[in-house]
């Protein structure tokens, strides 16, 4: 018998709130703790002054905007008081029970389950087993439609973080079971697509017409020949990563087009002025008159594709240049999440927390280490971290560094380390990058390659990042593990590249006026590109002043007394 699912869900003031906790069957320090749960999220969620309604929806969303260090709270402290808020919330029915008791107590649901239990990657399961028990639902009756439910009661009755991540995993593990587990039902489920991008068009495939124009323009670019003489050809070759972006850009064109049912053969299909239209209308939304740096972008790539390998006639480009200069102007300035980012670590707490970091997740993976468990994923952020502090590069060389290529002992054995990425490996491709390592950093990359390397099996001359086994570790996986670090514990959202502004900044704030110093810290081909930093000079001048004329006081409140007093004239000194 499948009973229909109560997957509405309910909402209640504050006040309501408080009033069903103290009226509870609960000891008084349990509704204590629940009542101080729902105040604390409430005032660290910034909501505490307003009228926050709670629903399960809310509240999820409320969770996953706190950064418990942020608020000097450990990861354990806030997960006590996710307790505590679950439990005033299931009094008040927001949201409902897990559930796992009834599982274990329904008479077809209790033995697949216990089965299931020896073999932990079926635990995704227990959570979907128990709606099931909930909701009188038997394993024989389970199809598509169960699995929609399920998600709903998760969205509307449940305060899983990701709801569409549960129920994605449910037809996989099903059909698992069902092919190896004794007992478990036949029925076959199918795969859920909630929450999953629509698919994209891949390049391969792309129209062979436009794929062979595409690559064609790509190889000009890479390498154009200097001796062509063809009028308006491209003198200099695009660095790997613009070439990346701009066959990207391509590949989205086509995308939009097809999606608006526009027929795309060739490269001159995708860059007729009415389609070249479509293509920024897309990218501009519902705020055409916002700036948008990515629809400012593709337009480029448009044009430049137009240009150099459709060659479109004289008027045709200058009416692409025309569209494109009727996009909003995108300020050259930092993006508002850079700004924010800056700004949160102007707050000197924040930045000596950051600072701070390497050396607690060192100290953590050596414990690791010592007690024979795996301590790459720890030791790898750590160093990552105190590299970029010291050292502000690009993540493609971050990732790529090698104790051959790119580390050098000018100091001795036991001197700072310098690092040395050639021109070749910059973005520029201008010149060498080098930079110089502090103590404590050094001291990491050694550990790195006496212990960690030699440890995972790979080679201690080879990749500083390498896995266990010698294979080095994904650009993407690091950088996800760096941003999971910081948030975790210092509370604020931050990326590898993000440590790019953060020297850039803390350097100007000390000396406003030296942008050269920024360009080649960072590597910036031209001084333009650094002028990105500039929107702030005048805080920083300002501040600089201040502190002048405050040193200036406080040098002034020093003399003696008497050396401030004007002296009278003597009579002597009078004509």
């Amino acid at each position: 018998m499948k009973n229909q699912p109560e997957i509405s869900g309910r909402s209640i003031g504050r006040a309501e709130l408080v009033e069903i906790v103290e009226a509870s069957r609960q000891p008084a320090v349990r509704k204590r703790d629940m009542l101080s749960a729902v105040s604390r999220v409430l005032k660290m969620g910034g909501v505490w002054a307003g009228d926050f309604v709670f629903t399960a929806a809310s509240v999820r969303a409320l969770i996953a905007s706190i950064k418990p260090a942020a608020h000097g709270l450990s990861a354990k402290s806030f997960s006590n008081i996710q307790s505590n808020l679950r439990a005033a919330l299931r009094e008040a029915g927001i949201i409902d029970a897990a559930g796992g008791y009834l599982t274990k107590a329904d008479s077809d649901w209790g033995p697949l389950m216990a089965a299931a239990e020896e073999d932990k990657s079926y635990l995704a399961l227990s959570r979907f087993a128990g709606y099931c028990a909930r909701h009188s639902v038997c394993p024989d009756t389970v199809d598509d439609s169960t699995v929609l439910d399920f998600h709903g009661w998760l969205v509307a009755r449940t305060l899983e973080p990701r709801p569409d991540a549960v129920v994605r995993k449910i037809p996989k593990l099903w059909n698992r079971a069902a092919a190896n587990l004794p007992g478990w039902p036949a029925t076959r489920l199918n795969e859920v697509q909630i929450g999953l991008e629509p698919r994209k068009t891949s390049w391969s495939e792309l129209p062979e017409m436009l794929r062979r124009e595409a690559e064609a323009y790509l190889e000009l670019r890479a390498d154009p020949d200097p001796f062509d003489e063809t009028p308006d050809r491209p003198t200099r070759p695009l660095a790997p990563a613009t070439l990346r972006l701009h066959k990207e850009h391509i590949r989205l064109a086509f995308d939009v087009l097809q999606e608006g049912q526009i027929q795309v053969k060739s490269l001159a299909d995708l860059v007729t002025p009415d389609n070249v239209k479509a293509i920024l209308r897309h990218y501009l939304g519902e705020a055409p008159a916002r700036p948008n740096a990515f629809a400012t972008s593709i337009a480029k790539t448009l044009i430049a594709v137009a240009k150099y390998q459709v060659r479109v006639s004289f008027d045709e480009l200058a009416r692409l240049k025309k569209l494109a200069a009727r996009l909003p102007a995108v300020p050259f300035d930092l993006t508002a999440k850079n700004k924010s980012l800056v700004q949160a670590l102007h707050d000197e707490r924040k930045l000596a927390s950051l600072v701070a970091l390497p050396e607690t997740l060192f100290a953590e993976a050596k414990r690791l280490h010592a007690a024979g468990k795996p301590c790459h994923p720890c030791a790898h952020v750590a160093l990552a971290i105190a590299l970029l502090l010291i050292a502000p590069m690009r993540s493609q060389n971050l990732i790529a560094l090698n104790w051959r290529t790119h580390v050098r002992e000018f100091s001795g054995p036991r001197g700072a380390l310098q690092l040395l990425i050639p021109a070749s490996e910059t973005k520029t491709g201008r010149q060498d990058h080098s930079f110089e390592l502090d103590g404590r950093t050094s001291e990491m990359l050694r550990w790195n390659r006496k212990v960690l390397l030699p440890a995972s099996g790979a080679d201690p001359d080879g990749d500083v990042f390498a896995l266990p086994g010698g294979k080095r570790r994904g650009q993407s996986s690091l950088a996800n593990g760096i941003a999971s670090a910081i948030e975790k514990h210092v509370g604020i959202k931050m990326t590898a590249h993000q440590f790019r502004h953060l020297a850039a900044d803390r350097y100007l704030e000390k000396r406003p006026e030296d942008f050269e110093t920024v360009r080649q810290l960072l590597g910036h081909a031209y001084g333009k590109t650094t002028q990105i930093y500039a929107g702030r000079s005048g805080e920083r001048a300002s501040r600089a002043y201040a502190e002048i004329v405050m040193a200036k006081a406080e040098a002034l409140k020093r003399e003696p007394k008497g050396k401030m007093r004007r002296r009278r004239p003597k009579k002597s000194d009078e004509i």
